[in-house]
């Protein structure tokens, strides 16, 4: 290993001292290469430097840093380097509340490096203990895994993640998920005599049953999307958050979950009821007057919105136009959704949230012999396996078709 050599440079010279380090460093094109620096005035000074910049170069500094840092500091460096990079930001929020609320109070005085399973173990069973849900038993440990694995990899602090070893108490072991409800044809009319056109929410639930779109992507949608030529809508984007400032709304966007950017075609029904939309929100608009608002893309991830007599320097700014809003213009939180499901659910007498309606263009469209791919590129899933196991549900038209079909077989057999 190279050593550090320091020197006077001014020595025998009749000047003031000027101390310097010097170390070798990796060759480059097989030339030797040196670290150095000067200009300190004792060799106490450049030994001190050299020593630093040696530990530095030889990541011996992050080594020792990392060896004595505590689980709750560890956190922060995962939340910055990894959770906030990689996580949408209601997941942020999330795990960050858990975060503060659980994990850092238990085990955030512990060193990272000394940490183990019986500790973790512990933990969790204190967790469970206090009659918490299990979703919040999982997504604790969800993170605390996320957490340890990114301390083996790629940082290598620690060899073997601590809750590799946890074993999942019975009382917080999930159950088996109740299957959402279908909303058929019939079902669906109904739903729309509640919500006719001109109501708010008639365009959304209409998107929601007739292309199976998410919530956020509904939300999500401006007029500049939709290909009236071509009779297309391009999926670009979800709503993740809406803000309030005063007179601004902050629309915090994403790409479509599992970055399902795609194009969905559709027919002339529903082609025709959003031309009238569009011409309805026009008219709104001229009313509203300086009292409405002007939408505008900040940046790839954000709209924003404010009060026309606000209109700020709209220079190399992309103007929009959602469709989701008032009449006034002002666009539309998709939490309000969850109360027009409630109000439908207490009038179809099943418990319909909007998910089910994208569960029920699945149904309604595979009963119907539409091939699974189609439907697949359609919803935007990874794969036709995941549209078939959680998406399709089983109907009395498909049951019926299935005793039929082999009914009729018996019938040629039995002749």
């Amino acid at each position: 290993m190279s050593k550090i050599s320091v020197r006077d440079r001014n020595k025998n010279m009749g000047r003031k001292p000027n101390w310097g380090y010097r170390f070798e460093i990796a060759k480059v094109n097989g030339k030797r290469q040196w670290a150095s620096e000067s200009g300190f005035r004792t060799k106490k000074e450049a030994e001190e430097a050299g020593a630093k910049a040696f530990a530095d170069y030889n990541g011996i500094t992050i080594q020792n840093k990392y060896a004595s840092i505590s689980v709750s500091d560890f956190i922060d460096i995962w939340i910055e380097q990894y959770c906030i990079p990689n996580f949408k930001y209601n997941s942020q929020k999330a795990y960050i509340q858990v975060i503060n609320q659980y994990i850092k109070p238990a085990l955030g005085k512990y060193y990272l490096t000394k940490i183990t399973s019986i500790i973790v173990n512990e933990f969790i069973s204190e967790v469970v203990k206090g009659n918490k849900s299990p979703r919040l038993y999982y997504r604790i440990l969800g993170v605390l895994r996320s957490v340890f694995t990114y301390a083996i990899h790629p940082l290598r602090i620690i060899k073997n993640n601590p809750t590799d070893y946890i074993k999942i108490p019975k009382s917080a072991q999930k159950k088996k998920p109740k299957e959402r409800e279908v909303v058929t044809p019939e079902e669906f009319g109904k739903i729309m005599e509640l919500y006719p056109f001109g109501n708010k929410f008639h365009i959304p639930l209409l998107l929601g049953w007739y292309n199976g779109m998410r919530h956020g992507e509904v939300f999500g949608l401006v007029w500049e999307d939709i290909d009236f030529k071509n009779k297309i809508i391009n999926v670009e984007r979800q709503d993740e958050v809406s803000r309030l400032k005063g007179d601004i709304v902050e629309i915090q966007c994403s790409p479509p979950k599992y970055d399902s950017v795609r194009k969905i075609s559709i027919g002339d029904n529903l082609l025709q009821e959003l031309l009238r939309e569009k011409q309805r929100q026009g008219k709104a608009e001229a009313l509203a007057g300086d009292e409405g608002y002007i939408s505008y893309i900040k940046d790839d991830t954000t709209i924003i919105q404010v009060k026309k007599k606000l209109r700020p320097d709209l220079t190399d700014k992309k103007i929009v136009h959602p469709i989701i809003i008032a009449d006034n213009g002002r666009i539309i939180c998709r939490a309000y959704i969850e109360q027009v499901c409630r109000k439908i659910s207490k009038q179809l007498g099943k418990n319909i949230t909007f998910h089910c309606l994208r569960h029920s263009n699945t149904t309604t469209l595979y009963e119907n012999g539409v091939p699974v791919k189609a439907i697949q590129q359609r919803l935007g899933h990874k794969s036709p396996e995941t549209t078939m196991k959680t998406y399709a549900h089983n109907t009395q038209k498909m049951t019926d078709i299935a005793v039929s079909t082999i009914d009729d077989c018996l019938i040629h057999s039995l002749n």
